[in-house]
């Protein structure tokens, strides 16, 4: 009898211990597979993360654009249009430097980044010149805007062209609109280092002498009042001409 009941307890002992062992068992596979679960889970956050990242990175016209000598990505406006860059014109070197000033003032492009993309829409000689100057001693990419201009307009700008000079000797000798286009031209060269009163001065005195007195007389203190009222006397002028008699 007594040896029932050992057999039976050996029994019972070992069937618990087996129990607990499964337990053990399954509850460290348990773990296991949370652990795993926990691993996926952070493999697919960095990978969402680095696909945002590659994505923000890629050139498009609803995204951002990689520029600059260290590929640092500009993002751009994304509440209007993003414009293509200006197509470069050598014959009208002060235009085409005004108008990728504003290109990069208007899509927030950073200055140290402004030289090395205009190199990539530089064509013929000037191409060639900037090629010269990034294998000389000479450390373009470390230029300021302001020096890079300078010496990109001292190699292809006009010779001894003066816009100061320009300015001053410019009469009308046809249509007061024809004078008007001529002075602007030169006055946008010259602006912010020229005080207004003195290139309004400029514009009245080229003026013919059967307009200049009359717009004179008002003394304008804008160039649009000065072009309003030099188109408003030229109108006159033509307009008793044609009432004059004729012989």
């Amino acid at each position: 009898m007594a040896k029932g009941i050992d057999l039976f307890s050996q029994q019972l002992v070992e069937r618990v211990t087996l129990v607990k062992e499964t337990q053990e068992s399954q509850q460290k596979l348990l773990d296991e597979l949370v652990q795993q679960m926990s691993n996926l889970t952070s493999s697919f956050d960095s990978f969402t993360r680095m696909q945002s990242k590659t994505q923000d990175m890629i050139y498009s016209s609803e995204g951002s654009v990689f520029e600059g000598k260290l590929g640092s990505c500009i993002q751009r406006k994304t509440d209007h249009p993003w414009f293509d860059f200006p197509k470069f014109n050598e014959k009208d070197l002060p235009g085409w430097i005004y108008r990728v000033k504003n290109y990069f003032v208007y899509h927030e492009i950073p200055p140290q980044d402004w030289i090395l993309i205009v190199s990539f829409h530089l064509e013929g000689q000037a191409q060639a010149w900037y090629r010269c100057m990034e294998t000389s001693s000479w450390e373009i990419m470390d230029m300021s805007w302001e020096d890079f201009v300078r010496e990109f307009e001292a190699r292809f700008g006009a010779i001894l062209d003066d816009p100061f000079a320009s300015l001053t000797k410019l009469r009308q000798v046809s249509s007061v609109e024809e004078y008007l286009q001529q002075f602007e031209v030169l006055a946008c060269r010259i602006k912010g280092i020229l005080p207004l009163s003195f290139i309004i001065s400029c514009f009245i005195s080229g003026l013919r002498e059967d307009i200049r007195l009359s717009v004179k007389m008002f003394e304008p203190t804008s160039l649009s009042d000065a072009f309003c009222l030099a188109r408003t006397r030229e109108e006159v002028v033509v307009a008793n001409r044609l009432r004059a008699p004729v012989g």
